[in-house]
């Protein structure tokens, strides 16, 4: 096999995608490595890492058992499980610790896993997890026993196709032959799977979603998950490349939290630049408005060009910030003085739907990296909510956005208001000087 190649010692690879369809013996690699690395290693470290705990226990504790039996070996002969975290302290010292990968806003670096120390380890459905959480726990690998038992770090990564971050470092970097020698990328296919039950690809061939039967039997990674999505993937990691585009007249867009979960998010535009973004996580509402006066000075923003959500908490704003504009999400759609006329649901919707047509034009840089991969999340998950339906045009609710990322999508509401001053009526004059 391809994939057990490349975890050999001796092989250049770092870091292995093994992605692709549903039922490819992805997880039985990763326990298989797991395994014989614990075993043959005495001592040795290493993690295993998902969205949620609860899936480590439902599918690789289990998978790791159903393979130390397929070799007739009764796994408590080798292993203790714990059952409150899932990881694995085998007889010989060696140990798999079990890693819950989820977003959390009150620690969006994954700074809880920034001190630990793996000899390897393994990501398993990689398309789901944050793409912080990959880079902060690449940096915790080879610094357990790697000298002394002469094994390189290595990271492996199982997934189903999902055009985020794995699309964009392995799968098309793989795909146009341009993939580094320490990145590997190799496709699976349900008929890798010699161990496979009888019916399940029956049951992937019965799927009726069209997109899920791309990805998950045929392990197609250039099919859209939800053809509803407003803004193409390459666009979306072009946004952060694309330096011609002009600067312009000044704005900021902030999306405003206080004592609450989620973040206060400010962002400094020149033309469609976006030149600073601006983050804190938790603030009073004086501090708020000393934060965007703070920053509108800093920058030369004139308060007319400064928008902020003034539901919830940015009501607060009200009054103190000048003639700065108080958008509301849910407020009736601004008129657009064109041929065609869109009806939308909401100022929301609207806005998101300029951004994305602008986007997708490849007419937005963001020169800030820090908060990229958080921004590339929440901008690939906005999606029309109206697709194949009469109804007026809008996005998801807010709360399918916060249960698709797991937090606020603060970054992309930031980003979106700036639309307002694109689609607001331009002001008309009168001249009332004398003849």
């Amino acid at each position: 096999m391809d994939a057990w190649k490349c975890l050999h010692p001796e092989h250049p690879c770092k870091y292995l995608v093994y992605g692709g369809a549903a039922g490819g013996g992805k997880t039985w690699l990763g326990v298989m490595w797991l395994f014989v690395m614990c075993t043959q290693y005495p001592g040795t470290r290493y993690f295993v890492g998902r969205r949620q705990l609860k899936d480590i226990k439902q599918s690789i504790v289990v998978t790791m058992n159903k393979f130390v039996r397929s070799l007739r070996l009764d796994p408590k002969n080798y292993f203790k499980l714990s059952s409150a975290s899932g990881s694995m302290h085998f007889h010989n010292g060696s140990e798999v610790v079990a890693l819950d990968l989820r977003y959390m806003p009150s620690d969006p670096f994954y700074e809880r896993y920034g001190s630990l120390e793996f000899t390897s380890g393994w990501i398993e459905e990689a398309g789901e997890v944050n793409e912080m959480a990959y880079e902060i726990l690449k940096s915790r690998l080879g610094r357990y026993l790697n000298d002394q038992i002469e094994y390189p770090a290595k990271l492996l990564l199982t997934t189903n196709p999902k055009k985020n971050w794995v699309y964009r470092e392995y799968y098309k970097p793989w795909r146009e032959g341009s993939i580094t020698e320490e990145l590997a990328f190799i496709q699976s296919f349900v008929q890798d799977n010699d161990f496979i039950e009888g019916d399940y690809k029956d049951r992937l061939e019965n799927i009726k979603v069209k997109s899920m039967k791309q990805r998950l039997l045929l392990g197609n990674w250039e099919y859209d998950d939800d053809e509803g999505t407003l803004m193409d993937y390459d666009s979306i990691v072009d946004m952060f490349t694309n330096e011609y585009v002009d600067n312009g007249e000044r704005y900021i867009s902030a999306d405003i939290a206080l004592e609450g979960s989620d973040k206060f998010v400010a962002m400094v535009w020149s033309g469609f630049r976006v030149e600073a973004i601006h983050v804190w996580d938790k603030t009073t509402g004086p501090q708020a408005v000393e934060n965007i006066k703070r920053i509108s000075t800093q920058h030369r923003v004139p308060r007319s060009n400064i928008v902020f959500d003034s539901d919830g908490v940015g009501n607060f704003l009200k009054g103190f910030l000048g003639n700065s504009v108080s958008f509301r999400n849910n407020a009736p759609p601004l008129p657009i003085h064109s041929k065609l006329k869109e009806d939308y649901r909401n100022l929301k919707s609207q806005c998101f739907f300029k951004l994305a047509e602008l986007i997708n034009a490849n007419e937005v840089y963001c020169t800030n990296t820090r908060y990229t991969p958080i921004l590339m999340e929440e901008l690939s998950i906005i999606r029309n909510d109206t697709l194949g339906s009469d109804r007026k045009l809008s996005v998801q609710p807010k709360e399918q956005m916060k249960m698709d990322l797991g937090r606020s999508p603060d970054f992309a509401e930031a980003m979106m208001m700036r639309m307002y001053f694109e689609l607001k009526p331009a002001p008309t004059f009168k001249y009332s000087g004398h003849k």
